[in-house]
């Protein structure tokens, strides 16, 4: 119920036989949205790929530390907050929750990643800046892919972060999801 999108079936041999034929080893499983926060499609997925897959887990305040246990133990090294596909680009709202998702793991020494808009990341840049864990924006910040070399308009590009930042944290701007649709159809042709 409430699913933004209904995903094609895709099974764990297909994700090997693309990654051999792209020479890709090591892999990290995302938890979709459109599953909330039932992460067991990544656990199968995590399993069948074995010892060179990790996973990004989906949570709420329902997980409990026994679950964010059994997540390590499955090899989830971080966890997602949807905040683009759930609508949440109110900066204050967004900085609650991501404040709150980063005390739930920074003891894990896992990292946050979020699905947001570049507005929200601008708006917040000195609170990620000094984020107590790693941060992974995916989507490009959701970017709008006509408006990426235009000049003045908020990009990835013109986004800066404050240089004296004593932060430990790591920012890292993308996910191969922009090219998901290429990859759809390289892999079909790669597997056939």
């Amino acid at each position: 119920p409430g699913r933004v999108y209904t995903p094609e079936a895709a099974m764990p041999d297909e994700m090997s036989r693309l990654h051999r034929a792209l020479h890709i080893q090591r892999v990290v499983i995302v938890t979709p949205s459109v599953y909330g926060t039932d992460n067991s499609c990544s656990i199968y997925g995590m399993k069948a790929r074995g010892k060179d897959a990790r996973g990004v887990a989906v949570i709420d305040d329902k997980t409990t530390e026994r679950d964010l246990d059994a997540l390590v133990k499955a090899g989830f090294k971080g966890i997602r907050l949807n905040l683009h596909t759930v609508g949440t680009h109110d900066p204050s709202v967004a900085a609650k929750q991501f404040q709150n998702a980063a005390k739930r793991v920074q003891s894990r020494n896992w990292h946050v990643q979020l699905n947001t808009s570049l507005s929200v990341v601008a708006a917040l840049k000195n609170e990620f800046a000094a984020s107590p864990v790693p941060i992974v924006f995916d989507h490009f910040c959701n970017a709008d892919t006509k408006h990426i070399f235009v000049r003045n308009r908020l990009t990835l590009s013109n986004l800066r972060f404050p240089q004296d930042s004593s932060s430990s944290s790591t920012v890292v701007c993308g996910t191969m999801t922009i090219i998901s649709g290429f990859l759809r159809n390289t892999s079909r042709a790669i597997i056939s």
